[in-house]
């Protein structure tokens, strides 16, 4: 955030050299600093807000949109895995019925 630097001085001496007092001159500049400070401090709160919400919206991102996506992506897995093991399953047994007919004497 950039910093913005008020000349305080200058605005009191035109003050004084407009026809105010001094008093009236530091009044002003007292609640013109309270008012930017007022407006400096609603602006952070606006950019934290902005911030959070920016932060959360990256957090739900990273998240599954809802909740019948975890179940379709668990669904995958275990899918996945019961087709491997059949596969490995079906081979390993076309690998002993295979050897089994190997052993088998031909003379039968």
């Amino acid at each position: 955030m950039a910093i913005v630097f008020f000349d305080t001085h200058k605005v009191f001496t035109e003050l004084k050299r407009a026809g105010f007092s001094e008093a009236q001159a530091e009044v002003l500049l007292d609640l013109q600093k309270a008012m930017v400070n007022h407006i400096v401090e609603q602006v952070r709160q606006q950019y934290y807000e902005l911030d959070t919400i920016a932060a959360e919206r990256d957090l739900k991102d990273d998240e599954p949109k809802t909740h019948q996506d975890t179940k379709d992506k668990d669904i995958a897995e275990i899918k996945s895995k019961l087709i491997r093991w059949l596969v490995c399953a079906g081979l390993l047994q076309i690998t002993i019925t295979i050897g089994m007919i190997l052993l088998i004497p031909s003379s039968l």
